[in-house]
């Protein structure tokens, strides 16, 4: 009897999901280490790939990045959106620690 392999790799959209629930679970401060393993693992699948859905990206989408912020997404909504509420998430935790110990240093 034969039995069916499932395939080894997701749809784009359940790899959108599984971002989701990784991006929503991972705690502010771990969310740049996260956006940094997602875009060198989409490397690893697909080079110049979608860090959310793997999906190949344009040479315009990959020649637009940097090398040291690195956006990762590719030409769809989704991700697009997944990306930046994770960066923005990450934008205001840091902005709350830098206020906190800027006080704590101007109370010290």
């Amino acid at each position: 009897m034969k039995t069916r392999r499932q395939p080894l790799l997701t749809t784009p959209a359940m790899r959108r999901q599984a971002v989701a629930f990784l991006l929503e679970k991972t705690p502010a401060g771990q969310l740049g280490l996260l956006r940094k393993r997602l875009h060198d693992e989409a490397q690893l699948m697909q080079l110049g790939g979608c860090a959310i859905c793997w999906a190949k990206r344009s040479f315009a989408q990959v020649y637009a990045e940097r090398a040291d912020v690195p956006m990762g997404t590719c030409g769809t909504k989704r991700c697009r959106d997944l990306w930046t509420a994770a960066r923005n998430r990450e934008a205001s935790w840091r902005q709350r620690v830098h206020a906190a110990t800027t006080e704590e240093a101007s109370h010290g």
